[in-house]
């Protein structure tokens, strides 16, 4: 069976591995000798999903995986339980990167719809916030060190970044404008998902 997508855990010594037929498994320990879908633990089964991508954030033992169909849809599990935490919706087309903070309080998702998508961890029910600004593809996502900005990589080889926290964004135009934002500049470049709730710029 293929195998459309992977992920290593170097904590755990654990290979994770997403396969056509919409099954997850976990190899412990891989070898050379070993490492084969067939000698893996199963953790899920989604027919249908035709898995894209799939990563797995350690510190709190999450794995994410994205469907690679319009569908656009992101799966968490909680590995210590085993159980299904959520399923994420939204994007329009494949899943193309999942992303962690290093803090663990931001997932960043991306898809070949254009967007990328920041997801808070400790509210998965509060909408994300959506960067709509690419003009491709987004293929690739990652997060710096920091867990301050979001880098994306896209289709006709443009890299974005973004701050990660709205607070920066807000001072960023603040910084631009030397005033607050207006209502209708909040929507329009913040989020028109997110309370509208400047802070003062300073002098």
């Amino acid at each position: 069976m293929r195998i459309n997508a992977s992920g290593y855990d170097s904590k755990s010594n654990t290979l994770y591995i997403a396969l056509a037929d919409g099954r997850i498994k976990a190899i412990a320990n891989p070898t050379t000798d070993s490492s084969s879908s067939s000698s893996a633990t199963q953790l899920a089964s989604i027919p249908g999903s035709n898995w894209n991508v799939i990563n797995h954030f350690s510190n709190s033992n999450i794995l994410a995986a994205g469907f690679g169909n319009s569908q656009g849809a992101v799966y968490l599990w909680n590995l210590e339980t085993g159980e299904e935490l959520n399923v994420l919706r939204g994007h329009t087309a494949s899943i193309t990167g999942i992303a962690f903070t290093p803090d663990g309080k931001y997932m960043a998702t991306a898809s070949y719809d254009g967007t990328v998508r920041l997801w808070n961890m400790e509210d998965l029910n509060t909408l994300p916030i959506v960067l709509d600004d690419h003009q491709s593809w987004v293929t690739s996502i990652a997060f710096t060190n920091d867990s301050r900005f979001i880098v994306s990589g896209e289709k006709d080889g443009h890299i974005r970044v973004f701050p990660v926290d709205v607070d920066q964004i807000i001072k960023g135009f603040c910084n631009l404008l030397s005033r607050d934002l207006s209502t209708e500049e909040w929507n329009n470049y913040v989020d028109v998902d997110i309370p509208y709730n400047p802070s003062g710029c300073e002098e």
